[in-house]
């Protein structure tokens, strides 16, 4: 599975936006009032509970080359996770060293790999 992890800068106010950029014909995307409280929690990045490991972020499928258990091709699947931007310092360290491009006319900052 292709899997990327990307953390995005939104807040309450952005999520129908960013949901109406991943039409539901072709992309599984959480329901929205799930999204807004992602984006809402204080804490980011994957910390642990006393009963769990907690990730508070949001996936978005590819339906076309999206899981499917029964496939062991790699590279056939598509998962983004996305991170809602919070204080972490890490996050924080990764976005301020970040190249900006431009995507379509949305400008995008893209952290090195090595981050």
């Amino acid at each position: 599975m292709t899997d990327i992890d990307i953390v995005v800068d939104i807040g309450p106010g952005d999520v129908d936006r960013v949901a109406r950029s991943f039409p539901i014909a072709d992309f599984y995307f959480p329901p929205e009032e799930v999204v807004a409280v992602e984006v809402r929690r204080t804490q980011r990045g994957h910390f642990k509970t006393r009963q769990r490991l907690e990730h508070p972020n949001f996936n978005v499928i590819h339906h076309d080359t999206g899981f499917k258990p029964r496939q062991r091709l790699e590279h056939q699947h598509f998962k983004a996770d996305f991170y809602p931007k919070g204080s972490d310092a890490l996050q924080e360290w990764a976005l301020a060293g970040a190249h900006r491009v431009d995507v379509d006319g949305a400008p995008i900052a893209l952290a090195h790999p090595s981050t």
